[in-house]
């Protein structure tokens, strides 16, 4: 990556919503204020370097709530219910976000519904778990754009 932000390119614009993962490299505090963390983005895989506080205080990004990843193959299902329409499958590694807290579902098992948006393409649904086998766990480090910004290859802002 180059370090100056006058030279570096903007890799791409990030969407008010969208979920990142933030990468472990350090956090930056440019000169003129504010805070930049490399993050890579969980829609496409691109990588790159976001101002999450501008240098008069705005946040850009802050941390989400409710993001699980999935950890094996679980469908989506378009109802409360394991016999609805299943919308889609969440591969293992994929990320989503959880509407609300699990429900747990009285009966010969005991089952936990999410209701959920996946991060990649926004299908929304319900995912199944039994308590016996857990397909999701919590995703950590996990972000959320609160304000649109560049995420670029460079480190400092020109802010």
């Amino acid at each position: 990556d180059v370090a100056d932000f006058e030279n570096c390119t903007m890799v791409r614009r990030i969407d008010a919503g969208e979920a990142l993962d933030l990468l472990p490299d350090a956090p930056v505090q440019p000169a003129e204020g504010g805070q930049r963390r490399r993050f890579r983005a969980c829609r496409d895989g691109r990588e790159g370097w976001i101002t999450t506080k501008g240098s008069q205080g705005t946040m850009y990004v802050k941390a989400a709530q409710k993001h699980y990843i999935c950890v094996q193959a679980s469908p989506v299902h378009v109802g409360l219910g394991a016999e609805s329409a299943v919308s889609k499958v969440l591969m293992p590694g994929e990320a989503f976000a959880a509407f609300e807290e699990p429900k747990e579902v009285a009966g010969g098992e005991r089952m936990t519904f999410r209701r959920l948006k996946t991060v990649t393409d926004g299908v929304e649904g319900w995912v199944v778990t039994s308590s016996a086998q857990c397909d999701v766990e919590e995703w950590k480090p996990r972000y959320t754009v609160v304000k649109a910004t560049p995420l670029t290859t460079a480190l400092p802002a020109n802010e």
